[in-house]
């Protein structure tokens, strides 16, 4: 959804957008299997029929997006092979794309039993690490207002535990 309403125009407000297991096509699926072995140009070709591997691919917001976009995806995603990826990255406008991939990260970021818990911690930190560095580059670059999504002023938060 964020990288729909980024895509729009009303949108004005967006600066970048950070995309977590974005979800490229339906998971394990024959037509996503095939893409892998077809080339970018026969996909972009494809693109304009109406019966073609290429309609699975959920990539039609993210190929208008002019914005920096910034994506942090597992390479063991079931939901964002590496073929249907690459070419997506290939037909994408915005100039400024950048992939944080977790080794071993499954489309949640989980990983298999195989990885110990400290690689884990590790790789949440560096993708952590990646959006810091991301959304910082961003609003260091973000001019024209203070804020792009000012803070409400809130009431102070109570701690009710003591009736717990």
């Amino acid at each position: 959804m964020a990288s729909k309403c980024a895509a729009d125009d009303a949108a004005s407000k967006v600066v970048g957008c950070v995309l977590f297991s974005y979800p490229l096509h339906p998971p394990d699926n024959v037509v996503s299997r095939e893409l892998i072995a077809l080339p970018s140009a026969l996909i972009s070709q494809q693109s304009s029929q109406s019966q073609c591997p290429q309609a699975e691919l959920r990539d039609a917001p993210l190929c208008s997006l002019s914005l920096p976009v910034l994506f942090i995806r597992g390479s063991r995603d079931e939901y964002s092979t590496e073929g249907p990826f690459k070419s997506l990255l290939e037909r994408m406008t915005s100039s400024d794309v950048q992939v944080h991939e977790v080794s071993e990260g499954g489309h949640k970021l989980g990983f298999p039993k195989s990885v110990s818990q400290a690689e884990q911690d590790h790789s949440y930190k560096c993708a952590l690490q990646t959006v810091a560095a991301f959304v910082n580059r961003l609003g260091s670059r973000e001019t024209s207002s203070p804020s792009v999504c000012p803070r409400k002023r809130q009431k102070p938060f109570k701690n009710n535990s003591e009736g717990l």
